[in-house]
């Protein structure tokens, strides 16, 4: 079986991608993404060259756009957030015509994550959010192609690791009008071009790297955040320089991780908003890191003693650093805010996983517990390996993840805690499956696992997608038959769009084998140099 060339792997993968990613943009209900309609207005006063909009003309909003009046419609209002009413109390009304002024809570964001889906607001109003659903999917998907396609040159355990940690919430995340689509592929991406080097050409890694941590920071306020803590903590585990890493990028890579940085900041300067301006403190976490891997390793640490007594001082430093910006927030610090972030901790992690529309569709528990029962599965792979570094990392991947998503809530201010969200979570999560991808085993025990992850993803994929629609069509109580279900204005009945998602799915089982084995086939049997020229 012949390997697939780097290009090819990720093309054909990306044409299953494309058509799992579909499915989800047809089923899912119009404007059923959070603050989705938002977003689209957002976008639609980007394309009419409107960067600063007007008076808005509700109370919730803080920026208006004279805009078609059905950019925004329909409203959900009469189902989400109401699980047992389908969503075709919705999408039965028609769509207005005619401008208005239409309010947005997004006109604050950087506009780098509104102009994808941009475009598809000058397509018929019949279509409009179809096309821009289509538009701001493409990089995302493309993203989770060209990871999946490097990590293929690294075996079974590294490629299921890498399309498992696209979960349900970002399959839905990349179907719908949001930049957290964006900033989660770009997470995936920058994690796989640091696990990936030496199995991968290094200018393609270091545009990988670059691209990922652009699409991190310049779509949403948080993503910086996500990039300064995502590289420090996986060059920390992979034990790799920092400075090194950088010169290794060379000059065009740089210039966009660079840009893009500044860029973020620049936006951050001028915000009114304390959170946005916390921002101006990220870039000391990466700096911190490196400091202190270069103590670490410094010949002074070479007594148990004075590690333990570093790694000590580091946690307190840590943590009042944390309380520090925690104390940011308008009301200044508030232990009773502090203490209702914490207490959401665990739903909020379950909505990473899955918790889709607007946090009103839950996965059967059985799901859940099976995605999670299999992410163990990968860290037994690397405790099996004696791979403390990895397991290690991974917990402080998760640590970071629930301080930050305290520290975060607690600058927003806003009462009960209600900022958080689990798919903010994903852009550091998805890699802790591709650093416990990169544990070591022999191709038998690395294709058995693999396997079993890459099923357990796939099938996961599709029952969430499954009872999503369930839930949309009939209410979250509704039959269980699929050909029951109402079509809440799909363009054909819902089980016809599983069917193909289910094909697609079995597409990207299909390519796996072929990318995967193919590889391993030859590099247990090399060819010569003028044969692997032309591959």
């Amino acid at each position: 079986m012949k390997s697939m060339t780097l290009g090819r792997s990720a093309l054909s993968l990306g044409t299953f991608l494309a058509a799992m990613a579909l499915m989800w943009v047809l089923l899912v209900p119009p404007q059923a993404g959070p603050d989705e309609p938002d977003h689209l207005v957002r976008a639609a006063g980007l394309a009419r060259g409107e960067i600063t909009g007007t008076d808005p003309p509700h109370a919730w909003a803080i920026t208006g756009y004279e805009l078609p009046a059905w950019v925004d419609k329909p409203r959900p209002n009469c189902y989400k957030f109401v699980p047992a009413e389908p969503a075709s109390c919705s999408t039965s009304r028609p769509l207005p015509d005619g401008e208005a002024i239409l309010g947005t809570r997004a006109g604050g964001y950087q506009i780098w994550g509104h102009l994808p889906p941009a475009a598809g607001t000058f397509a018929p109003k019949e279509v409009s959010i179809t096309v821009s659903r289509i538009l701001d999917a493409v990089i995302p998907v493309g993203a989770v192609a060209l990871a999946a396609a490097v990590a293929a040159r690294r075996g079974w355990l590294a490629t299921s690791a890498t399309l498992f940690a696209v979960t349900p919430m970002a399959w839905f995340i990349f179907a719908v009008v949001n930049p957290s689509g964006l900033v989660i592929a770009g997470g995936l991406l920058m994690w796989t071009a640091l696990v990936s080097a030496g199995r991968a050409p290094p200018r393609l890694l270091a545009w990988m790297l670059a691209a990922g941590w652009a699409m991190m920071t310049l779509p949403r306020r948080d993503g910086l955040v996500w990039a300064m803590f995502g590289i420090s903590l996986g060059l920390l585990v992979l034990n790799r320089g920092f400075l090194d890493t950088w010169r290794s990028l060379r000059l065009g890579p740089q210039i966009l991780l660079a840009g893009s940085t500044l860029a973020t900041l620049a936006w951050a300067a001028t915000s009114d908003s304390n959170d946005s301006r916390a921002l101006l403190l990220a870039p000391a976490i990466p700096v911190c890191a490196a400091l202190g891997r270069r103590a670490w390793y410094s010949p002074w640490m070479d007594s148990t003693t004075r590690k333990i007594a570093f790694s000590g001082a580091t946690v307190f430093v840590g943590a009042l650093g944390t309380l520090f910006v925690m104390s940011l927030r308008d009301s200044g610090f508030d232990r009773g805010a502090l203490r209702n972030a914490i207490l959401r901790t665990g739903e909020d992690l379950l909505e990473a996983v899955g918790h889709l529309g607007w946090l009103d569709t839950p996965l059967p528990s059985t799901l859940v517990y099976a995605w999670m029962i299999t992410l163990g599965v990968l860290a037994s792979a690397a405790f099996v390996q004696d791979a403390t570094r990895l397991l290690v990392g991974s917990a402080a991947v998760l640590l970071v993840a629930i301080i930050t998503s305290w520290t975060l809530t607690m600058l927003q201010d806003q009462p009960l805690s209600t900022y958080w969200q689990g798919r903010y979570y994903l852009p550091l999560l998805v890699g802790i499956p591709v650093l416990l991808g990169t544990a070591r085993l022999d191709d038998h025990a690395a294709r058995r696992v693999g396997r079993f992850v890459l099923a357990v993803s796939l099938v996961t994929t599709n029952v969430a997608l499954a009872a999503a629609v369930r839930r949309w069509a009939d209410g979250i109580a509704g039959t269980l038959l699929p050909w029951e279900w109402d079509t809440y204005d799909t363009a054909l009945p819902p089980i016809l769009f599983l069917a193909v998602h289910a094909i697609a799915s079995a597409g990207v089982w299909f390519w796996a084998l072929r990318a995967v084995d193919g590889q391993i086939k030859e590099s247990r049997h090399p060819m010569d140099p003028a044969a692997s020229a032309m591959v």
